[in-house]
């Protein structure tokens, strides 16, 4: 007759630790994928803000010429800066947004205020770049971007929060049945 042999709790204790240490790893790397991203992007703008007027106007010049004749006319109403204005930060406050929902209370406020912060300092830097002017204008325009930002993270947030209760309560009533 074959004993069966009781594998040592250790083990199995073990292996849990080395999971939970796995998954703690796997948390903070996804909570710190937003924060770099945000950096990166704030650097980025931090760039185009750096260019000369000159440059500045070329580079405006060549995505103009680039764009589809479909879409020109919006071009018309809002002009190419400020609508580079309103993308860029719309970027900008939805990766603050998003980085700032993982560990911050209040989020959108201080998302706001970062970002609205960020886009006065970005002004006032374009004060000490050549051929470049700051104006209050501009920093009302990053607003408009900054709430639109908003906006959509909030709508994605909500939607991704929807799901997430939709899949929970699914499979709470597949395992109570």
């Amino acid at each position: 007759m074959r004993v069966k042999i009781k594998r040592p709790e250790w083990k199995v204790k073990v292996k849990l630790k080395r999971f939970q240490t796995l998954q703690t790893i796997l948390k903070l790397i996804l909570d710190c994928v937003p924060f770099i991203l945000t950096i990166i992007w704030a650097i980025a703008i931090f760039q185009f803000s750096a260019q000369t007027g000159t440059e500045s106007a070329l580079l405006s010049r060549a995505v103009y010429k680039k764009m589809p004749t479909e879409i020109l006319w919006v071009f018309q109403i809002i002009p190419i800066r400020k609508m580079a204005h309103i993308i860029i930060y719309t970027v900008l406050s939805f990766l603050t947004l998003i980085s700032f929902s993982i560990s911050f209370k209040r989020p959108y406020i201080w998302t706001t205020i970062v970002c609205y912060g960020y886009a006065c300092l970005d002004e006032l830097h374009q004060l000490f770049t050549l051929n470049r002017g700051s104006k209050f204008t501009d920093t009302l325009i990053d607003l408009v971007g900054i709430l639109l930002g908003l906006l959509i993270g909030f709508i994605i947030i909500s939607l991704v929060k929807a799901l997430y209760k939709f899949i929970y309560e699914s499979y709470r009533d597949y395992r109570s049945s």
